[in-house]
């Protein structure tokens, strides 16, 4: 899994920005005035953006290819799972947290949730789903419980 380094910086605006540069450096622009708080819920809804940007384009294709579809799809903070999926009201449910994991960690989890609709369990057809659609699933599960659900919860303010 490939770091990226964050950049915070103060200036006179009154607004904040945020982009990502050459992949590998992701710069705020904070307003001087500004508490860690306030960057924790910029970037925090940043992240989300990211994350639905790319998970919308993700399940398109997985849906599709796995011949199902969800009615509807979202994202909400989770403290113990990385998805989730109500099979009877075919809705899923990804995991904020993922807007900080590699991209194969998020098809993992898309696969997984959608593999629910095919069968509600985690018994063998569920299983046959998951190793015919994704043959590595199991390494990538393993690799995405050994990092923590939740990546900066360091309460340091934003100029250390």
């Amino acid at each position: 899994m490939k770091s990226i380094r964050l950049e915070v910086l103060e200036w006179e605006k009154q607004v904040h920005r945020i982009s990502r540069h050459r992949n590998d450096r992701l710069v705020v622009k904070v307003p001087r005035d500004s508490e860690t708080t306030q960057l924790r819920r910029w970037m925090d809804a940043w992240l989300k953006a990211e994350l639905r940007r790319q998970a919308e384009s993700r399940i398109d294709i997985w849906a599709g290819r796995m011949n199902v579809l969800p009615t509807k799809w979202g994202i909400r903070p989770m403290k113990t799972k990385w998805g989730s999926c109500n099979p009877d009201k075919r809705i899923i449910w990804l995991n904020a947290e993922l807007a900080k994991k590699p991209e194969r960690m998020l098809d993992y989890v898309i696969v997984h949730e959608l593999a629910h609709l095919i069968s509600s369990k985690h018994d063998d057809r569920f299983t046959a789903v998951l190793d015919r659609e994704m043959p590595r699933w199991r390494e990538i599960r393993r690799e995405l419980n050994d990092l923590p659900l939740a990546a900066w919860e360091n309460k340091s303010s934003h100029g250390q």
